[in-house]
């Protein structure tokens, strides 16, 4: 009947032993704690199969053999407890993490030691369940190599939980040292104590340790450790998250993090677990365990860039209601900050608008007066210069008539310029176009060319690539206005004799026509703001600011898009593209891209 009981025990322990190391291994794999607390009852489910076996073999030497093999089993456990302290613990006992190489080369070294020559065995002999075995004085020291790593745990395990300060998690604690302690009594007992001294019992030590691993997970779990991580479907909803999520320990170190905050910080996850979150988060100047309110800071990337975030913190207690850690939920602010950014020049602009469109209410009666008297005054010279041709030979009165027609001209031009500002900036305030046409666009670009021409203060060299293209239907006025800015502007940019290309061609349902100059380019840290209404580079007095955002302006309202690439020193390319169907606007590009030839 011993027997039997005995071989049931072993068996128990054996399976139950597989059971909790793939019950904590499973439940997350990337977890180093689940790692170094599954070891142990590995460890046990070796030594409780060793057991099993030794004592089914046939003859002494082969049992003798096989408790050699069992004795690496047993001796592991040492370092294998120091191990998951250490991790446990963390920063608070850094002295635990140094002696851990050290224990596992010990344990290795004793288990060569034993395997190769017996020490510490005397010899091997029959019993009713199998083989016993007496031990040689030799063997405390093959213990003590196990027992001082354990018993350094189990005096330095007050530092494990600082939180815990209720007198019910200190009671907790002392219930559970007092059965680790009796357990290892039994152990002890069991398998060193009686053999060294020649009496026979069945070796049991492999039981009672792993109830003293099951206790420690209970403990652990309790008191903010849970050995028993997120699930695999808890686990696929955190990669799912858009935001980036961070559990961190008691001791402010990051426990497990998802795919989004990896993505954030530009690491992977065995390179973020046990790292300090203030490692990531340098700016932040609140401990995130502390943390009640949400808070804006900049999460450091591994290539030296930073992100702007928002963590919203929860904090994470164990059921006696102390701290054991923080959840942090981290927001990518890069898309808000940009939103921000255009909700505060889209107000900006639509108060420019309304002032412009105001000034432009006061401005216009006065222009109008100013156009109909000088166009009256232009009809009276047009009468005086007849009757001064009637005047014979003089020449001085002839003279005086002419240069008066030439300031009045000039003075009319003046009103149209500024007739033409007001109506454009009516326009853009108020955000209208004319009337639709069918035309076609190299028409419009022959037209704009001619109007720009005229306006150039400088010999440019235009060269013309056009394609036949389909007919378009859009406002031809606003086109042609949106090319003449655009042919200024490259004028403007080259030097004397510069170059200006122009091209036309059909690219999958759309009109790009192409406006290239050799000029200076545009520089890189104003790229993004060239379509800004009121940005210019041009010296004071000679641009307003508004003929791209204009521009950029009428051909969105044509469905159409504005690109520009630029380099600097090697001129730009500007790229109006229309669509061919208005029902099909065009998919709009990016801003700033780099000048390719």
């Amino acid at each position: 009947m011993i027997v039997e009981t005995y071989f049931v025990l072993e068996i128990a322990t054996l399976l139950a032993s597989v059971a909790f190391a793939c019950v904590l291994i499973a439940r997350d794999p990337g977890q180093r704690i689940n790692q170094r607390m599954a070891l142990i009852p590995a460890l046990v489910a070796l030594w409780s199969l060793g057991e099993i076996c030794w004592n089914l073999q046939v003859e002494p030497r082969r049992a003798e053999l096989v408790i050699r093999l069992t004795a690496g089993a047993w001796l592991l456990l040492g370092p294998a407890c120091l191990h998951l302290y250490a991790e446990v613990a963390g920063a608070r006992h850094t002295a635990a993490r140094r002696l851990v190489p050290l224990s596992y080369f010990v344990s290795f070294a004793a288990t060569g030691l034993h395997v190769a020559t017996g020490v510490g065995l005397s010899h091997v002999y029959p019993v009713p369940w199998g083989y016993g075995f007496s031990l040689s004085p030799s063997f405390v020291l093959l213990y003590g190599v196990m027992a001082v790593p354990i018993t350094f745990v189990l005096l330095s395990s007050r530092n494990l939980l600082p939180e815990a300060g209720t007198e019910r998690e200190r009671r907790d604690w002392r219930a559970l040292y007092i059965a680790m302690f009796a357990a290892w009594l039994f152990a002890t007992a069991a398998d060193i104590a009686l053999p060294l001294f020649g009496w026979n019992f069945p070796p049991l030590g492999s039981a009672p340790i792993l109830l003293i691993a099951f206790g420690l997970a209970l403990q652990f779990k309790r008191h903010g450790y849970s050995l028993m991580a997120p699930s695999a479907f808890a686990s696929e909803i955190l990669e799912a998250l858009g935001e980036g999520v961070v559990m961190l320990r008691a001791n402010g170190r990051v426990r497990i993090a998802n795919a989004t905050f990896e993505r954030m910080v530009g690491a992977t996850g065995a390179a973020i677990r046990g790292v300090p979150f203030s490692h990531f988060a340098p700016t932040l100047d609140i401990d995130p365990r502390n943390m009640t309110e949400d808070v804006e800071c900049d999460l450091a990337h591994a290539d030296g860039s930073s992100v702007r975030v928002s963590i919203s913190p929860t904090r994470l207690r164990n059921p006696s209601g102390n701290t054991r850690g923080a959840a942090l939920v981290i927001r990518d602010l890069r898309e808000v900050t940009a939103l921000r950014g255009s909700l505060v020049a889209s107000d900006r602009l639509a108060m420019v608008g309304g002032l412009s469109a105001s000034i432009s209410d006061e401005i216009r009666e006065p222009i109008e007066k100013v156009r109909s008297h000088l166009e009256g005054m232009r009809a009276r010279l047009v009468t005086l210069r007849e009757l001064a041709a009637e005047v014979p030979d003089d020449e001085k009165l002839e003279e005086l008539v002419f240069d008066r027609a030439e300031l009045l001209e000039e003075c009319l031009e003046g009103v149209a310029r500024v007739e033409s500002i007001v109506h454009d900036v009516r326009g853009f305030a108020a955000g209208q176009s004319g009337p639709r046409e069918t035309v076609d666009p190299n028409r419009l670009i022959e037209n704009a060319l001619r109007i720009a021409v005229a306006r150039a203060d400088r010999d440019v060299c235009f060269e013309r690539r056009f394609e036949e293209l389909a007919p378009i239907e859009c406002c031809p006025g606003e086109i042609v206005q949106v090319l003449v800015n655009l042919l200024v502007n490259a004028i403007h940019a080259t030097c004397e004799n510069g170059r200006v290309q122009l091209s036309s061609h059909s690219n999958a349902g759309e009109i790009w026509i192409c406006i290239e100059d050799d000029g200076s380019g545009i520089p890189q840290d104003v790229m993004n703001r060239i379509f800004d209404p009121f940005f210019t580079t041009k010296p004071v007095g000679d641009g307003t600011g508004l003929g791209l955002a204009i521009s950029l302006h009428i051909v969105h309202n044509h469905g159409g898009d504005l690109r520009v690439e630029s380099e600097d020193g090697r001129g730009s390319r500007f790229t109006l593209a229309l669509p061919i169907d208005p029902e099909h606007p065009v998919q709009r590009g990016a801003v700033g891209g780099v000048l390719n030839r």
